[in-house]
């Protein structure tokens, strides 16, 4: 199984790949908290995960939290903050 992140501007129908999974890795689950993007990657074949983290889109990604069971849920007090990783709300995510 192979499943990616997808940053796909919605005026322009411009497709960006965000994340990188190896074989048998899939992503999944993707939340914007401030400006950045987290995920959670499952490698089916160890039963293992890691919640990824990514600051915009053109950096690097890179594991954040290591061996975790599912995914975490992020809150945040009164705001959510979509536009700053999105460059201006063009951009939809799609696996």
């Amino acid at each position: 199984m192979f499943t990616a992140l997808y940053a796909i501007n919605i005026k322009s129908e411009e497709q960006k790949q965000l994340s990188f999974p190896m074989k048998d890795e899939f992503d999944t689950e993707p939340q914007v908290v401030a400006s950045q993007l987290t995920w959670f990657r499952k490698n089916s074949k160890e039963n293992t995960a890691n919640v990824w983290v990514k600051a915009d889109l053109n950096s690097q990604e890179h594991i954040w939290i290591k061996n975790v069971d599912s995914a975490p849920s992020f809150f945040t007090r009164s705001k959510i903050y979509p536009r700053s990783f999105l460059n201006g709300g063009n951009y939809v995510y799609g696996f």
